[in-house]
């Protein structure tokens, strides 16, 4: 994906590349320095693997957001080509959790009803088509479907994905975003046609609403970064016997006080 910088202009490709090789390195640096003491106030000054925990969701959920997603000043004439998903990388614990219970644990697509942990991509795949992707190995390793489409507020862009924790194969979280004007989904990201370009969450909550009207929904986020709310929920549950913890995260990207992004994950471990 193209990015952005403190400079507050969008990367094209050329400058994406020279990102890759180490150009940029001292940019991202006082960013990272910025990002870790606003994240040391806002989460009660976390230490150790905890605060590692809240640093590696902040930093990756903020690479999103400069993705330059539903952005109107993204002017690049370089189209940006669009097919893996942001590198998410969810942690395995969180800290803090204060929301007291699941947020969204499912979504419908195109009327296709969506469990998280239950259903497979394959499953997915069989009835919209699409091509299912993968990257990385071991913890880093994830797999996903995408999709994308048009509906009354704009162009928007869907990944499905499933991380270890889900085997690569059952569905564990998603990203739902806004494109910008310079975005362009790859050719493996399925087009879903305008009368089924639906996505339908369990609350309501979508991309486009204002942030006032999400806050009555979820309420007070665990923390937030600038423009990026985090909500954290986890709860005990025993299954066999075996005592497991249940953990939901929700990541909201703001533009103008309006939803622009939405990122949601769900998983059961021991």
């Amino acid at each position: 994906m193209d990015g952005k910088l403190g400079s507050g202009r969008c990367l094209n490709s050329d400058e994406n590349a020279q990102r890759a090789n180490g150009r940029f390195d001292s940019q991202l640096e006082r960013i990272e320095k910025v990002t870790l003491y606003r994240l040391e106030y806002q989460t009660g000054m976390l230490k150790g693997s905890e605060f590692a925990m809240v640093k590696n969701i902040a930093f990756a959920m903020i690479a999103v957001v400069c993705t330059c997603t539903a952005q109107s000043d993204c002017n690049s004439s370089k189209a940006s080509i669009l097919w893996s998903p942001p590198n998410i990388g969810m942690p395995d614990r969180f800290p803090r959790p204060t929301i007291p219970k699941v947020m969204i644990g499912s979504l419908n697509v195109a009327g296709i009803p969506i469990t998280l942990e239950n259903t497979k991509l394959e499953e997915v795949q069989k009835r919209l088509g699409g091509t299912i992707g993968d990257r990385g190995d071991g913890g880093d390793s994830l797999a996903w479907l995408c999709f994308h489409g048009t509906n009354e507020d704009g162009r928007w862009i869907l990944w499905l994905t499933s991380d270890e924790m889900g085997g690569l194969s059952y569905i564990n979280g998603f990203f739902w975003s806004q494109l910008a004007s310079n975005e362009m989904p790859d050719r493996s990201c399925r087009t879903l046609p305008i009368e089924n370009a639906v996505i339908e969450l369990p609350v309501s909550i979508k991309l486009g609403i204002a942030q006032e009207e999400m806050a009555k929904v979820l309420g007070q986020p665990t923390f937030e970064h600038r423009n990026i709310l985090f909500f954290f929920h986890e709860h005990p549950k025993h299954i066999r016997k075996e005592p497991y913890t249940v953990l939901n995260t929700v990541a909201i990207a703001l533009r103008d006080d309006h939803v622009s992004a939405i990122e949601v994950y769900k998983s059961t471990h021991s």
